[in-house]
């Protein structure tokens, strides 16, 4: 995929230019090459996926066909995922290197995110779009526009997914449209204030596999509440509580349910 954006940008250069790029390394099966895919295995240990999974042991896991109970083997698991987000965090730096030696980056901004996280047993279950739980919802934004504001900065208030377009609309000069979910960040990425007057809420919902859950997000505090709708009902079966509420500061994996 690198090898095909750097190609593109060099058959287009001199044009104002969006590209989007979406890496599946870290995706299940987790089939990095070998180099990376067994570079965090922690023992040794030759049952198991040691080294690669395919596509059928994936779907088995997700669909809790082949549960695992053997914390070496989820281990290895953890490994592989591991081994696919270093290999995407090196595509990525392939990609803005080679921007860097066509002419430098100072009219480039730079954005790397994700659509979601990734849960390896935290709550019991694997894959994702099965819950709400933040090992799914905290995701990374890293963002560099050395044109439009200093680098190193950390934005500490809650940010969402939805916040994204209209930060680049604004950094582009162009209306934001009435409605559209979301607020700008560029006032605050040039240092000034938080651009909510009062504590937000952040929403998440989850419909696509298991019990349903909807969540609400508000400083160090979070409620789930579910649904009992269940689709896919082996990926992850309805939850015996309908209300669950977590203190994220003292129990930032959402193990207590208060």
């Amino acid at each position: 995929g690198v090898d095909r954006a750097i190609r593109w940008l060099e058959q287009h250069r001199g044009y104002d230019r969006l590209l989007v790029m979406h890496l599946m390394d870290a995706h299940g099966p987790y089939r990095s090459p070998a180099s990376y895919a067994n570079k965090f295995s922690s023992f040794l240990y030759r049952g198991g996926f040691k080294g690669k999974m395919d596509g059928k042991d994936y779907l088995e896991l997700a669909e809790g066909k082949s549960p695992v109970t053997d914390e070496r083997v989820r281990q290895q698991i953890r490994d592989l995922y591991d081994g696919g987000l270093l290999y995407a965090d090196h595509q990525v730096g392939r990609l803005y290197e080679a921007v860097q030696q066509k002419g430098g980056t100072d009219d480039v901004t730079f954005i790397v995110t994700s659509d979601h996280g990734e849960e390896l047993w935290e709550h019991g279950g694997f894959d994702h779009g099965h819950q709400a739980y933040n090992e799914l919802l905290r995701i990374p934004w890293v963002m560099e526009s050395p044109a439009t504001f200093k680098g190193g900065q950390k934005v500490s208030g809650p940010v969402r997914q939805t916040d994204l377009v209209p930060t680049l609309l604004e950094m582009l000069n162009l209306p934001i449209p009435q409605g559209l979910d979301g607020l700008s960040l560029l006032s605050h990425l040039k240092g000034g204030a938080e651009p909510w007057k009062a504590p937000r809420v952040l929403f998440a919902e989850n419909e696509l596999y298991g019990s349903a859950q909807a969540a609400a997000i508000r400083g160090d505090t979070k409620y789930l509440y579910n649904m009992g709708a269940t689709n896919k009902p082996e990926r992850r079966p309805a939850s015996d509580h309908r209300h669950e509420l977590y203190d994220l500061k003292k129990d930032p994996r959402e193990s207590i349910n208060v």
